[in-house]
């Protein structure tokens, strides 16, 4: 049995995951003795009452038997608080306090959880029914080893709108081409192995310090990259990265001209061979765009995500 039948009923209306039901551990009973590794989630928060149950559902009702559950809310002036205090009995920590934004408020749960399995889920995004389970189940823990999900990306409301599979690869070619190979940060897991070797995040960048720490991971691990869905990337209008699309746009190049351009240590001669292969990129699709049916859909297709980014 697990927690869906102890936690707070879900509001009026609300039913399937997480709210109406549950993950469950499809171990057998004889293998239910054996070690479960703990796995760390560490939830930032700020002003997200919308969302923010949703999360803290997703996460308790994995059902993880081994499971620390980390909230720092950065003194949110909504109801988010109200709603964390409602699940206070099953969070492992929980504070709300000003702070220097979300890189700071991840630090502080990686400085203090103590999993061996780490992962962050911010407060609008979901995890998806068994997540916890197959991460167990596929994670190495003997050396550094992280692993790389599909995600389900989603409307404010939950509505379905594609999904996001991780590169075949992870390369330089990766991260210098980000706009067009980035992989799920919510289904993104590490182990502490990992985490010893690549430390905190960076909190001089404001929206990509996910793609700073997984270029750093990239370093001393390969990753195990799954096409499983493992989370919901939940878009929507007070989202950070359709707010400022611009200045996350700007942060990136600037960290891209710093680590590949400027950092003697990165071969110029693998870059000129991507950035070639950039502009042929660009070619083929400026051609895809003048075909006159294909062309037409991508407009059309333009005109509807655009609700979310000013532009692709």
């Amino acid at each position: 049995m697990g927690l869906l039948s102890d936690l707070p009923l879900p509001p009026r209306g609300k039913t399937g995951w997480p709210w109406t039901t549950e993950s469950v551990a499809d171990f057998s009973p004889i293998e239910q003795d054996k070690f479960w590794p703990k796995i760390s989630i560490i939830t930032p928060s700020f002003n997200q009452g919308l969302f923010i149950e949703e999360t803290i559902r997703s996460v308790l009702l994995q059902n993880h038997p081994n499971l620390e559950f980390i909230i720092f809310d950065g003194g949110s002036s909504d109801d988010s608080v109200e709603i964390i205090k409602k699940y206070d009995r099953w969070l492992t920590f929980w504070r709300t306090e000003r702070d220097d934004g979300q890189g700071n408020a991840i630090n502080k749960g990686l400085q203090i959880c103590t999993g061996d399995i780490i992962a962050w889920l911010n407060s609008d995004d979901v995890f998806e029914q068994n997540t916890l389970n197959f991460v167990t189940k596929n994670m190495t823990l003997d050396k550094a080893c992280w692993l790389i999900g599909s995600c389900r990306i989603i409307k404010a409301n939950g509505d379905y709108i594609s999904i996001r599979e991780p590169p075949h690869e992870i390369s330089q070619s990766t991260f210098l081409c980000w706009t067009s190979h980035w992989f799920p940060q919510p289904s993104t897991f590490w182990n502490r192995k990992a985490l010893a070797c690549t430390g905190m995040l960076n909190t001089s960048f404001q929206f990509i310090m996910d793609v700073d720490l997984w270029w750093r991971m990239s370093e001393h691990a390969e990753p195990i990259i799954v096409k499983n869905v493992l989370s919901r990337y939940r878009l929507h209008s007070n989202a950070k990265s359709v707010i400022d699309h611009e200045k996350s746009n700007s942060e990136l190049i600037s960290w891209i001209y710093s680590n590949f351009i400027l950092n003697t240590d990165n071969s110029y001669i693998n870059f000129t061979k991507i950035f070639l292969k950039l502009i042929e990129l660009q070619s083929a699709i400026d051609r895809i765009k003048s075909h006159f049916v294909i062309g037409s859909a991508l407009k059309l297709w333009r005109r509807h995500i655009n609700q979310y980014f000013n532009k692709i």
